[in-house]
């Protein structure tokens, strides 16, 4: 990617604001001015995910969250800065949610995994938020963002609950991803590929668009980055999850993406090879957007760090085209 041309940038929060605990998954998005915006989710724990052929895990497993003593919860707050044409960081702060926060009813509280995006000329964070429930049964929300850019501070302004569409049964809807050339649009499942539709208003409504067969991969693809518009397709890159417990059959994984590519109707018709960013075992990507020429993805490594790849346009072109012509053999 180097040798192409791309770019590897950090995603710094100040340990005044982290408080020395994990940064993790941001996203990328441009607000209705076209101000390019990140979202950083900070975590008031350290993870410890031991790699090393699972032989030295601590006592609770290989997966382990550290917390202060006092707050043994997995508590998530967001927050959103600028960045400027060169992707240095500029203004960041804090999402205030105040207006709407209710006493967490489970152990995961906060908008956990969050994208940024700008629908109807309005700006939204739409991640899942299970701490409603006792049960942490979860669900995708639209919280409405408002930014006072001279003070750069952000409030929630508004806050809605999106249903699943049907019955809305299941235990948890998340990483539904935007489309950002469809106005209130996600894609629900990879593939088979569902677009779902809701409705800018209050209580939220929420009805499926299209259910699309497609390609089949092997593992569940799942939602991560912004649906694109790319030369005549859409890609988004997506990650999987294959679940490798420990010789005490203790709970650990390894995470994968692959940039998968859709027709116009919506029908997936490739995806690459799986792949890491930085070769951790748990990595996140949870934004992608056109910057210039280019493609923009954010993610995170570990859930500790948050990092913005750029990706150059020539060699997205070649992947999507290799992509397409190998699925049509």
């Amino acid at each position: 990617m180097v040798h192409a041309g791309g770019r590897l940038i950090p995603l710094i929060l100040p340990s005044e604001i982290s408080g020395g605990t994990g940064v993790m998954n941001p996203s990328i998005g441009y607000d209705p001015d076209g101000d390019l915006l990140v979202n950083i989710r900070s975590v008031n724990y350290a993870f410890y995910n031991c790699e090393s052929k699972q032989k030295f895990p601590s006592i609770w497993g290989p997966l382990s969250y550290f917390h202060p003593e006092n707050d043994i919860a997995l508590r998530t707050q967001n927050y959103l800065g600028r960045l400027d044409s060169n992707l240095n960081l500029k203004e960041i702060a804090w999402v205030d949610t105040s207006e709407f926060d209710k006493p967490p009813l489970w152990t995961f509280s906060g908008h956990e995994d969050v994208r940024v995006i700008t629908w109807g000329k309005k700006l939204f964070l739409t991640g899942v938020r299970r701490d409603t429930e006792e049960t942490g049964q979860g669900r995708m929300e639209l919280s409405e963002i408002s930014i006072n850019k001279k003070t750069w501070t952000v409030k929630e302004v508004s806050r809605r609950r999106i249903p699943a569409p049907g019955a809305n049964d299941t235990y948890c809807e998340k990483n539904w991803v935007p489309i950002l050339s469809r106005e209130f649009q996600y894609l629900k499942w990879s593939s088979p590929t569902e677009v779902v539709e809701v409705s800018d208003s209050d209580p939220v409504t929420v009805r499926q668009v299209s259910l699309e067969k497609g390609a089949l991969p092997t593992r569940d693809l799942r939602g991560s980055t912004h649906m694109v518009p790319w030369r005549g397709y859409f890609v988004a890159i997506t990650h999987e999850v294959d679940l490798q417990p420990n010789y005490l059959k203790q709970k650990n994984g390894k995470y994968f993406h692959r940039l998968c590519v859709w027709n116009a109707e919506m029908s997936l018709i490739g995806f690459s090879e799986a792949f890491s960013f930085l070769g951790a075992q748990v990595e996140f990507a949870c934004g992608g957007v056109p910057f210039e020429n280019d493609l923009l993805v954010s993610f995170g490594f570990s859930d500790s760090s948050a990092f913005l790849l750029q990706i150059p346009g020539e060699f997205m072109d070649d992947l999507v085209e290799r992509i397409i012509s190998e699925t049509a053999r």
